[in-house]
């Protein structure tokens, strides 16, 4: 997990490095949220998010939404939403 503007890997010090990168993935830095405030400002359907989780995980990968086309990464991994979907039903190919 990262975030923008994040800790970055260092393989001199592995453990720390890891810890802050998920830290900073689920808790979001200086420069923008993590993943704990996406849900979060879900649960409000007036922010960007709507109350859709899988708004939140192209927040989280782009940090930007096209709602009408989750797959547009805008720059990010477009397949990003539907490959956490097919995950959390289990899918593994």
């Amino acid at each position: 997990m990262q975030a923008y503007n994040s800790s970055a890997y260092d393989s001199a010090n592995m453990q720390t490095s890891i810890t802050r990168m998920v830290i900073d993935g689920t808790q979001g830095t200086a420069y923008g949220p993590g993943l704990v405030q996406l849900f979060n400002d879900a649960a409000d359907t007036s922010t960007k998010t709507s109350g859709n989780l899988y708004s939140v995980l192209r927040a989280y990968n782009s940090g930007k939404i096209n709602a009408a086309e989750l797959s547009d990464g805008q720059g990010a991994t477009p397949a990003y939403v539907s490959n956490i979907a097919n995950y959390l039903q289990g899918w593994n190919g």
